[in-house]
């Protein structure tokens, strides 16, 4: 997991979004007695190069065809975009999809996959299934 948010930085200084992230976009290589992970498919991906500021990840709804990748990748704020609003922010869309990768690198179903309407409503902590359903982990014990 520590790879994956090391590539995502990468994306976000370089100024790139990938608006796709999923297990079938991790791919491995066997480099020594490692395993190296890579981000791939980036047919949904939005750049813009140069220095980050405030609105590298903002677009303006009429320069986009399509909102990105798979709805239950994209962030609420994105999928649940009136359809006149002015701009979209994809700041925070990978790490939307990290979260939702997250609970199926831990064999679990991405819950916005689960339930569909999730996506588009507003939902808290409690909405969300349990990421280690079978034991009770206190936040305290995962640092």
């Amino acid at each position: 997991l520590v790879q994956v948010f090391a590539g995502l930085l990468h994306l976000y200084n370089s100024g790139a979004c990938h608006r796709d992230l999923g297990l079938d976009c991790m791919h491995t290589t066997l480099c020594g007695p490692h395993h190296l992970i890579r981000i791939t498919n980036f047919c949904y991906a939005l750049h813009r190069p140069g220095p980050i500021t405030a609105t590298t990840f903002v677009y303006g709804y009429h320069e986009l065809k399509w909102l990105g990748g798979t709805d239950s990748r994209l962030p609420p704020e994105i999928m649940d975009t009136p359809e006149n609003a002015q701009t979209l922010d994809y700041s925070h869309t990978d790490c939307f999809s990290a979260g939702c990768l997250l609970y199926e690198m831990m064999g679990q179903e991405n819950p916005f996959e689960q339930d569909s309407g999730l996506v588009y409503s507003h939902y808290s902590e409690q909405n969300l299934p349990p990421l280690f359903p079978s034991t009770t982990v206190h936040p305290s014990h995962l640092q």
